[in-house]
């Protein structure tokens, strides 16, 4: 797990070095892009074990959502990037508050409908959900599917507001029976995107 951590930190550093620094930031859209947003958002689920009629029932929680990208941008009407959204939330068990986290990494695009902004703009992506307790010893990461799409506006040159819908599978098998969560997040964040 740390290796696969380290290999992705180095994947991460080395990519903006593939890019020609002179066309990084120069206020348009092609070329290098880096981006991050926040905001805030729910997210409803259910547990449901494979095999078996047990499902548990739908707990909706609202928290805060991030997202992270970096990429490419092939034009300006479109970017290609690497996505991480995550729903952040506290939830109480016996006499303390857990963090969790229910997320998707992905392999994303964005098409603006202007070249130049202001514009509104459609995004979507494919990737792996994730789900965890991240400050919790002890506890398992699950993985599975997911995807998203969702959609905003350029209001200024590199400042957005999008809308997400998140959907993940997570899950892990325990003593041979799947077991998983079937997640569903909205997202309504602010973002800056370098360019």
């Amino acid at each position: 797990m740390k290796s696969n951590r380290t290999a992705l930190l180095l994947l991460l550093a080395t990519i903006p070095g593939c890019f020609n620094p002179a066309l990084a930031f120069d206020k348009q859209r092609k070329g290098f892009i880096l981006g991050f947003s926040a905001g805030f958002g729910g997210s409803s689920y259910v547990y449901k074990v494979k095999d078996t009629d047990y499902k548990s029932n739908r707990t909706d929680q609202f928290g805060t959502q991030t997202d992270f990208r970096i990429g490419y941008a092939p034009m300006n009407q479109l970017e290609i990037y690497y996505s991480n959204k995550v729903s952040w939330w506290l939830s109480p068990s016996n006499d303390k508050k857990i963090l969790h986290m229910t997320g998707l990494t992905s392999a994303a695009g964005k098409y603006f409908f202007n070249p130049e902004g202001p514009s509104a703009f459609v995004s979507g992506g494919l990737g792996l959900a994730v789900w965890m307790t991240p400050l919790e010893a002890d506890t398992d990461v699950l993985y599975g599917f997911g995807f998203f799409a969702g959609g905003g506006y350029e209001i200024l040159p590199r400042l957005e507001i999008s809308g997400d819908l998140v959907w993940g599978a997570p899950g892990k098998k325990y003593n041979s029976v799947r077991r998983n969560y079937s997640a569903i997040t909205v997202q309504i964040t602010v973002g800056w995107t370098f360019y």
